[in-house]
């Protein structure tokens, strides 16, 4: 797993190999059937996942910082060993 800075300074960009389809906007907890993801999406001022292939790009609230979030995404990584 890598995390990359997008242009959008709300926006990363992770690359993994994963399950999803490219081009799903996922915005709820439970919205498609991967633990992975609904970790994610339940990460404080997190808005939205959207994928594509081999990544996903996570989208956060504007008034909110990357350390923290970034620090919980590595933790769940991290879990999978």
């Amino acid at each position: 797993m890598e995390i990359f800075e997008t242009p959008n300074p709300n926006a990363i960009k992770i690359v993994f190999k994963h399950n999803l389809e490219s081009g799903v906007n996922i915005t709820d907890v439970n919205q498609i059937d991967i633990p992975l993801i609904n970790e994610i999406i339940e990460i404080e001022n997190i808005v939205s996942i959207f994928s594509g292939p081999d990544f996903i790009t996570v989208i956060k609230q504007d008034n909110s910082e990357w350390e923290t979030i970034k620090s919980n995404i590595n933790l769940i990584f991290d879990k999978l060993g």
